[in-house]
């Protein structure tokens, strides 16, 4: 992952943090921090992102650096996944029914 690369992180918090997993997104963060972005998308709102961590210090310096200059878009609404799930339920159902 080059400093001019974008890195994605999709899902964050989806899944506990299990040692080494908070102090090496820590490292990723810093090394990028202020060099290259990192696009983020999770289910989970800013506000729990911290206990992911299991530590508040290095939640609190890893979190700084990837909110320091961010951008964030919040969507809501039905989730995409399901919606795109009910129609192709729906269709199988009329091709079923013909």
């Amino acid at each position: 992952m080059g400093p001019g690369r974008r890195a994605s992180l999709d899902d964050f918090g989806l899944k506990a943090l299990r040692p080494p997993g908070p102090e090496d997104l820590y490292d990723v963060i810093n090394e990028r921090y202020e060099k290259a972005s990192i696009a983020l998308t999770s289910n989970r709102d800013r506000s729990e992102w911290p206990d992911l961590f299991g530590d508040a210090l290095l939640a609190s310096a890893a979190l700084d650096r990837l909110k320091h200059g961010a951008h964030f878009a919040e969507i809501t609404g039905p989730s995409f996944r399901a919606e795109a799930t009910k129609k192709q339920v729906t269709t199988r159902r009329v091709r079923a029914a013909n």
